[in-house]
């Protein structure tokens, strides 16, 4: 089964009604298909797979786990990725926008990174001179693939404190 979210377009005078919407599902869960086209999309405290892609707005994705592959057309994506394994592929592309990514130490990966018009910095050490336009470095031992493109902005990897396995604490900003 599945669940299907649509709001109708203004189509009146005036200024368009804001439209909140909070969808709660398990912990586990496969999150595909989402397409905003106005607003902001925030996935928080899951694990799974997430596939969505916003038009204009900007993406936050807290305290997730799992494969990521978005997209942003016009604003900023900043996700955080705990428990990083071989199978969880990120792809995070933001048109005009700015990447934050935010991985747990001691993480790692195969990182593939541009930003034509920004630059790519990273807290970990990718083995490659930063910043820099693109990069193709590995953080630690290697592991899955990052992919992150940022035609018209900047990419950020940030390196954040571990949370425990008993949920306690709160990832470093």
């Amino acid at each position: 089964g599945g669940l299907m979210v649509r709001t109708r377009t203004f189509e009146g005078t005036g200024t368009p009604p804001a439209v909140d919407y909070r969808v709660r599902v398990p912990d586990s869960v496969v999150l595909t298909g989402i397409r905003l086209s106005e607003g902001d999309l925030t996935v928080s405290d899951v694990f799974g797979k997430l596939e969505a892609s916003v038009d204009q707005g900007g993406l936050l994705v807290e305290n997730f786990s799992g494969a990521v592959d978005v997209t942003v057309g016009t604003g900023d994506a900043d996700v955080e990725v705990l428990d990083l394994r071989e199978e969880d592929t990120i792809t995070i592309t933001c048109r005009r926008g700015n990447i934050v990514l935010r991985l747990e130490s001691g993480v790692g990966a195969i990182v593939e990174a541009d930003a034509p018009r920004g630059r790519v910095r990273s807290d970990f050490d990718l083995g490659v001179e930063l910043p820099a336009a693109t990069v193709k470095g590995w953080i630690g031992e290697g592991g899955p693939n990052i992919i992150l493109r940022a035609p018209n902005g900047r990419v950020e990897i940030v390196k954040i404190k571990a949370i425990g396995r008993d949920g306690s604490g709160a990832p470093g900003r």
